[in-house]
């Protein structure tokens, strides 16, 4: 579970199981495009989705920028999970089945 730390403008990953032990703290810095603050939502997958992300993609909304305007900042999530977060490009198709429950793939949870 990641959430994201305004007060810092930093993401804080904990366990999705059990007591949601703290993790570790992300914090992506600026590069070629310029560094995230204020995030109100963030969006992560392992599923590839193009080229440019095909270990998945960590999207993270900015809220402020020097032009005024907010925007998206997209990450490839190779580079934000490290070696410490799981990378996993197995992704299965996921539908809403019968009863509410959600079915990945052929495997229901």
């Amino acid at each position: 579970m990641i959430a994201s730390s305004q007060g810092n403008n930093s993401y804080k990953v904990y366990e999705r199981s059990g007591e949601n032990r703290y993790v570790l703290t992300l914090d992506p810095k600026g590069g070629r495009i310029d560094d995230v603050s204020d995030t109100d939502g963030l969006e992560v997958t392992s599923c590839p989705t193009s080229q440019p992300f095909a270990e998945g993609v960590f999207v993270v909304q900015d809220g402020e920028n020097a032009g005024g305007n907010q925007n998206f900042k997209l990450y490839a999530w190779e580079d934000i999970a490290g070696t410490s977060l799981l990378i996993d490009t197995t992704c299965g198709v996921v539908r809403p089945a019968p009863g509410g429950s959600r079915v990945i793939g052929a495997t229901q949870r």
